[in-house]
């Protein structure tokens, strides 16, 4: 077989283009590499953040367990025993409903899971809030922080499935 000069031109264009796609892969695979290290950088931060958040969390749920003995709505157990005149400043319909926020945190655990309390107080936080600091502070006057809120809420949400889904109490 002979080499035409257009088939010389077709084999040398097709030689180029094949570099060319070379090429760029290898730049793409570099590129990749780099995103690679900033993901890698970023999900690092995220993890720094979320044990930063879950500190916070626990520190202000400490000084609210303690705060809670001293103004006399907890005692100290193992665990805190929130007692029951500050379970009751809850309302009702409040009630009812931290004891269906718990349940679904139940569920999401699946059959014999344990719910996080870091999960139930932060829960509480993001759906019941403010009608909690409404029911302590408001309609009862106490002053207390938001980690004792917290910590009777959830004592609440726990009593609440135990009565809807257990039958006890």
């Amino acid at each position: 077989m002979l080499l035409t000069p257009e088939l010389f031109l077709a084999v040398s264009a097709g030689l180029t283009v094949l570099g060319s796609f070379a090429a760029w892969l290898l730049n793409l695979s570099a590129r990749l590499d780099r995103m690679d290290f900033r993901l890698t950088s970023l999900w690092e931060e995220h993890c720094e953040i979320e044990r930063l958040a879950r500190n916070a969390w626990l520190l202000q749920i400490r000084k609210g367990k303690t705060e809670a003995v001293s103004a006399g709505v907890a005692e100290m157990r193992s665990p805190v025993l929130v007692l029951e005149k500050a379970k009751n400043w809850i309302p009702e319909e409040l009630r009812a409903s931290l004891g269906e926020l718990y349940s679904g945190l139940r569920r999401k655990c699946g059959p014999g899971g344990d719910v996080l309390e870091e999960d139930l107080w932060s829960a509480i936080e993001e759906s019941h809030a403010s009608a909690i600091a409404d029911a302590l502070y408001i309609q009862h006057g106490v002053r207390v922080s938001e980690g004792v809120c917290l910590i009777v809420a959830a004592a609440v949400a726990k009593d609440e499935f135990e009565k809807l889904y257990t039958g006890s109490r």
